[in-house]
């Protein structure tokens, strides 16, 4: 705990005398009305006098047992809230029913990196291609290289028959390329935005996402994915070179890999 809350933490002598003091006094003053006749006088004493004993009650317990439990999960909440503040963590949960379209609001680099690309590309790629069309963006696809070694594990992993992830993997590609096409013939795409494909040559362990202040970290069961499972999150926010982000951006870039294609808007 730190030392100016353990000195907080003290119990205050003069309260604990106050106390003492409140709840003797009202005890005296409630025994001596106690043999008074019924009347007015008598009852607004006793209740005077009972109020007086129970806030000095009161007092001694808090300052001898409560103060130090309060403050000691104050310390330990400030500890956690510092804690939390340092690694940037904003939000975790479940990934069914995120709003991808806040996530990607900001962005001018993105860096997707995905084990199963047609699950996620199906459902929020054209996200990426509005943003896109909304301000120059850079973005990269990182996806498991279908002729890997690996790729039978992986696709083991996410409980998916080898060739039907390979198929998986190749429609989620032509599919980033048609969207790439799409909007490009209509001037949809602004000037300066690029979108690159890279495939892994390292299996990907879990599903990344970072962009200039946001980075979600998306993971299944401690056995793999099943299509049934929840995928959980965590979501750092804040700048490029705050906790965790240079760490992950460092495994990513570590990560061996090979361009599959590469497009650049005129």
């Amino acid at each position: 705990m730190p030392s100016k809350v353990k000195e907080i933490a003290k119990a205050d002598k003069t309260a604990v005398l106050t106390g003492v003091g409140m709840a003797i006094g009202g005890s005296v003053v409630a025994a001596w009305a106690h043999g008074w006749p019924d009347s007015w006088e008598k009852t607004a004493v006793l209740a005077i006098a009972t109020t007086a004993l129970s806030i000095g009650t009161l007092a001694i317990f808090f300052e001898l047992q409560l103060r130090r439990s309060v403050f000691t999960e104050m310390a330990a909440l400030a500890g956690l809230s510092r804690k939390l503040e340092r690694q940037a963590l904003d939000d975790a949960g479940t990934l069914h029913g995120y709003d991808w379209s806040t996530f990607f609001q900001h962005s001018t680099d993105m860096h997707i990196l995905l084990r199963d690309a047609h699950r996620w590309t199906e459902a929020q790629l054209s996200t990426v291609f509005e943003t896109m069309r909304r301000r120059p963006v850079k973005a990269v696809f990182y996806l498991p290289d279908m002729e890997a070694d690996y790729f039978d594990t992986l696709a083991e992993s996410l409980d998916f028959d080898t060739d039907d992830l390979r198929k998986r993997g190749e429609d989620a590609i032509s599919n980033i390329e048609k969207y790439w096409e799409a909007f490009d013939t209509k001037k949809n795409i602004r000037s300066g935005s690029s979108l690159e494909v890279r495939l892994l040559e390292r299996i990907p362990l879990y599903d990344l996402f970072i962009t200039d202040s946001m980075l979600l970290i998306s993971f299944g069961g401690p056995g793999g994915s099943r299509a049934a499972d929840p995928h959980y999150y965590y979501l750092h926010v804040g700048e490029e070179t705050d906790h965790p982000f240079p760490v992950f951006s460092g495994f990513l870039s570590d990560m061996p890999s090979k361009r599959r294609f590469e497009r650049v808007a005129a």
